[in-house]
């Protein structure tokens, strides 16, 4: 197994980075400039040139694109915003923070449980069908008989779903020098499975970039306008293309958790696993209170969401600027930027350089300044948004 791969820690379900990264933790112009640079004058890729000047050249193997163009890929982010990491070989880890993923097995592993002794051959889509109900069957406690009278295919009886289960719970391998599932649905993490079977299957995908010198201009440019209310400003943003990633992916009713899920995974694909990840959702939820204003019963979410974000804590523009900048890293059809590092990385260093020791003061409102009441918002904003801040007091959290 490469470095890369062993980087992914499959206990508690929690992908972690190695040092080696395409994105500096505090990328700046000056950087970029030198790596674009150097990769024009070597003929390489944006990512190649800066795996050679960081030393990382090792972790960013070549593979090919649906496209056809080549593409030095280190991470990608799926169609349903799965993020994949690479592990060498051409093959991709996967890991899903909502635990959803409705193809958690390889088109490899899937043949395996197709081919069972005394019964015709099933397809491998029919397995997948099978497999994608086993976690809810499980948890619930479902018999075999109504997951096979749920997928309403006669070649998928009560006992090929038991020989599969069965099959699943009681199959080995080795994994490291330790006996592990081989059929393994429970974890975050997904198996890792050539380019071509993720294009196959959650195509297209999109190489994860850092952000350009424009992205940085615009974020600069709003962050001086919020003053104070950058913090809110920014989980209003937040909120805003959370809310617009559930509305893409369909109404709300069919499917609540569905659309929460992908929404989710819409911010965290760059990078899913990370802890930096992990405080996304709190910021978002901390976002969803400033977007619904006022907080009157007498209104609807949906008045709320027309009315708001809170005029106190949010300045509007400043917010809508942000939230531009957003959509084109998640939401763009050719380029992902990861979006919780590079967040907490600029703003870290926008406050450094112009406030100084008085950052964190300057950049965010009285209500989320330590000892306040609003000690959740504060934590999650403060742990991510200033951990990379020279002035970042860990006492405080």
């Amino acid at each position: 197994m490469s470095s890369a791969c062993a980087d992914i820690v499959e206990a508690g379900g929690v992908g972690t980075e190695p040092e080696r990264t395409i994105m500096p933790k505090n990328s700046s112009a000056s950087l970029r400039t030198k790596v674009r640079d150097y990769a024009a004058q070597h003929g390489l890729s944006y990512v190649a040139a800066h795996a050679t000047l960081t030393g990382t050249a090792d972790a960013t193997p070549a593979a090919d694109s649906a496209a056809g163009e080549d593409h030095d890929l280190y991470r990608i982010a799926d169609s349903e915003n799965f993020g994949w990491l690479t592990c060498g070989n051409g093959n991709f880890h996967g890991y899903d923070p909502t635990a959803s993923c409705p193809r958690p097995l390889t088109d490899e592993q899937l043949a395996e449980l197709a081919e069972q002794p005394g019964h015709p051959t099933l397809s491998i889509e029919q397995v997948a069908a099978i497999v994608e109900l086993l976690p809810l069957g499980l948890r619930w406690v479902s018999t075999a008989q109504a997951l096979a009278e749920r997928l309403d295919d006669d070649a998928i009886t009560a006992e090929r779903v038991e020989l599969i289960i069965d099959r699943i719970e009681n199959t080995t391998t080795d994994r490291h020098g330790y006996q592990a599932k081989r059929f393994d649905l429970g974890r975050r993490l997904l198996e890792a499975r050539p380019l071509a079977e993720i294009d196959k299957h959650f195509g297209p995908w999109r190489p994860v970039l850092p952000m350009t010198d424009q992205d940085e201009a615009d974020l600069r440019a709003a962050f001086d306008l919020a003053g104070r209310k950058l913090i809110g400003s920014l989980a209003s943003a937040l909120e805003q293309l959370h809310h617009e990633a559930r509305e893409r992916f369909g109404p709300w009713d069919s499917d609540v958790s569905k659309t929460a899920n992908y929404a989710q995974r819409s911010l965290t694909a760059g990078r899913p696993g990370s802890w930096e990840a992990e405080l996304i959702m709190p910021i978002v939820w901390f976002g969803n209170e400033l977007n619904l204003y006022p907080n009157k019963q007498s209104l609807s979410v949906e008045q709320r969401r027309q009315s708001g974000p809170s005029p106190r804590r949010v300045h509007k523009e400043a917010r809508d600027q942000i939230a531009a900048v957003l959509r084109r890293w998640t939401a763009g059809p050719d380029r992902y930027t990861e979006v919780a590092e590079t967040l907490a990385g600029f703003i870290s260093s926008y406050a450094d350089e112009k406030y100084g020791a008085e950052g964190w003061k300057k950049i965010a409102d009285q209500w989320l300044q330590p000892g306040g009441m609003a000690v959740e918002n504060f934590s999650a904003c403060y742990r991510l948004l200033y951990s990379r801040s020279a002035h970042f007091d860990t006492d405080l959290i």
